[in-house]
Formats: structure tokens, sequence, C-alpha cells
């Protein structure tokens, strides 16, 4: 596999002693490409604010570059790809926080539709409850379309992941090592299958060991890569918690699962209902949170990078039966709501709602104003 020069000169940076990702964009910013980084002198690296003269002398001595070689066999071996900052499909929404790290380590693939995510994290020692509405939850979201981040440990990340593969959705892990190692090493069967339906992501180099203080920052990218946070189980010393408060700061939403007052497992989840966190009981409580914002996802997609109508999309015989309406003419939500009348007005609205905005997010339909709904052509 070819690197570009680019991707070597963000790799190259990226194994600098003291280069952090604030500097590595200060000094880009400033002098131009990665490439013309390298190039500069002590004294315009020096100049950068937030530079210091030893990290500048490690850029003009391109200090790390001797492990570049093996890190570029680690890559080669792995089948994986380097995704730089500047480069097409870096995820949209980690490029909108407030840090994206310049350089992702990705195994699998990265696509457009990956800014319609939710994150899903919780205890590593879980209980049959919250199993059970883990899986719920990530079916419902899987139906509809959303793509299901975690963290790929023991326990509800690994069961969020599970439930997105199983309901034929797109999945993607940020692991605090690198993709050399899968850690826990029980999960390289489930490592695999994300690979092969979505991503596993890392921000760091190949041979990294899953150090305890490379979490925190695992974490916040889980919480960057997503519109919204589930906590589904957690201690009060739990690291979802780490990556609830990561969603705060990105001004990401923040949703959590009620458990049992008398569990352990429950009081990191309890406290953040109390905190304000949004209580979730099932996954149509996100999509209602998530509904004005999702339509304004909708409207800003480029044409081109919508999926291709097509009729054979996997749909229930319901959403088919709506889209087979709607084909035949621009309907309003009023004349369709009749079709639900078997159920109570507040289900009902939910129920349609949710149809309509799955057609939309595969790209079958698009809403005008005064909420009517056409067929894409």
């Amino acid at each position: 596999m070819a690197h570009s020069s680019s991707q070597i000169a963000w790799l190259t940076l990226s194994f600098v002693p003291g280069m952090t990702p604030r500097r590595l964009f200060a000094l880009i910013e400033q002098l131009g490409t990665p490439q013309q980084v390298l190039q500069a002198g002590y004294e315009e690296l020096v100049a950068v604010p937030g530079m210091d003269a030893i990290t500048a002398r490690n850029v003009v001595g391109h200090e790390g570059s001797v492990h570049l070689e093996h890190e570029l066999e680690l890559i080669e071996e792995h089948s994986v790809q380097l995704v730089c900052y500047y480069d097409d499909h870096y995820p949209m929404n980690l490029k909108n926080g407030s840090l994206p790290p310049p350089l992702l380590y990705v195994k699998g693939t990265l696509n457009h539709q990956d800014r319609f995510a939710i994150s899903v994290v919780g205890s590593r020692i879980n209980t049959q409850y919250g199993k059970s509405v883990c899986k719920d939850i990530c079916k419902r979201l899987a139906e509809v379309g959303f793509i299901i981040v975690s963290g790929m440990a023991k326990g509800i990340d690994g069961i969020a992941h599970e439930a997105a593969l199983e309901n034929g959705a797109r999945t993607i892990a940020v692991l605090g090592s690198g993709l050399a190692r899968c850690y826990p090493a029980e999960n390289r069967r489930l490592m695999n299958a994300i690979t092969k339906h979505g991503a596993v992501i890392s921000t760091y180099p190949m041979e990294t060991p899953p150090n305890k203080g490379n979490f925190p920052e695992r974490n916040a990218v889980i919480a960057s890569l997503s519109l919204g946070t589930l906590i589904v189980e957690a201690s009060r010393k739990s690291g979802a918690l780490i990556t609830a408060q990561c969603a705060l700061e990105e001004n990401r939403a923040v949703y959590a699962v009620p458990g049992d007052i008398t569990r352990r497992n429950s009081q990191g989840t309890n406290a953040l209902i109390q905190a304000g966190a949004k209580l979730v009981q099932s996954g149509d409580d996100i999509l209602e949170d998530l509904h004005f914002l999702l339509r304004g996802l909708l409207k800003e997609e480029e044409p081109e990078a919508r999926i291709e109508a097509k009729p054979e999309t996997r749909l229930s015989v319901e959403e088919r039966y709506v889209y087979s309406l709607i084909q035949g003419e621009p309907l309003s939500f009023e004349s369709l709501l009749p079709l639900y009348d078997r159920v109570p007005q507040r289900q009902r609205v939910g129920l349609l709602s949710t149809i309509l905005l799955k057609l939309e997010m595969q790209g079958l339909v698009r809403q005008l104003p005064g909420k009517v709904f056409t067929a894409k052509v």
C-alpha cells in the first residue's frame, strides 16, 4: 500500500517527541502543510505560538523518524490506512470537535454516513438487564440507519457493537491501544467483524499497549465521533462517565438508562440523570430528542453524498408501504397519519416520524416545506 508524501509527513510529525495535536495544528496554520513544517528551520519553528525549543529541535532533527520504517511495515501488514485531518473521509463529527486528532489509524472503512452516529458505552461488568436494554436500543437505532460507536471493551461496549452487527448496521470501535494489538484479546472475532462492517480506529502507533492513561483520550474520540452518547450501566467511577463528560464538553447530547438504585452499576447512570442527562427507556427517546438536529443534517447533505435511492434498500413491510405511497405523489405528514389510527395519538406521530426519518436517511425521500414528503428521483 503506497502512502502519499502528506501521509508520511503527518506520521513523521506524530512521532516527534513533545509534539501534541495543538502544537501540530499551530505549526500547520503558521507554516502551511506538514511537509513545509518538516522543511522549516529552527527559528521558524520556535517562533510559532505554543512551540518550545526542545520540540522545535526535535522537528529539525526528525527525532522519532527512526521508528517510521517499522511503523509503515506494521501498517502494511495489518491492512491499516492512515487518515489525516485534511482527508475527505476524515469523520465530519470528529473534525468539528474542539481538538480533533491529526492522524487516525483505521482498519475497515469510513464514509459520509458516519456523521449519523450514536455512542453507546457502559460498564465492563454488565447485568442481564443492561445487556437486554442495550441490545433493544441499539436495534432500534440500527433500524433507522444510525451508526453505533463504542470502545470494543468487555461488557456494554461489546454488546453494543454486536447488536449493531446483528441488525445490519455499521459500527465503529475506538481503541486505547495500537491496531497491531487486539484489546481485549478475546474480542479478536468481534474486531474482525467490525472491520468488515465499519471501522476500528486508533490514534496511537501500531504497537502501543493499552495503557491506562490512553483511555481518557480514547473516550474523548468516542464522544466526538457521535451526535450523542448513551450510557447503559455505570458506577460512579466508570470510564463511561468520562465519555459522558467529554460529550458535554463537545456540546453533544448525553443520554442515560435508569437502573436499580440498589446496584452499584446504576449509581453513575442515575447520577447523570439527576444532573440533567436525558432519561432513555427506548431508542425512540433518542430519535425524538435528536429529531430537529437530524432534519438539519439531512438538509445539509450534498446530493452526491446521498445513498442512491433504491426501492431494494432493506426496509420493513411498513416502511416499504409508506415509501410506495410517497412514490405515487408528494404527501403531507397529516395525510399519512390515518395509516396508524389503530395506535394512540402520541405513538402514532412517533411511529410515522421514525419511518419517514429512516426513509430520508436512506436517501429515498426528502421533506419539502409544510411537512410534505416526496420521493427522490
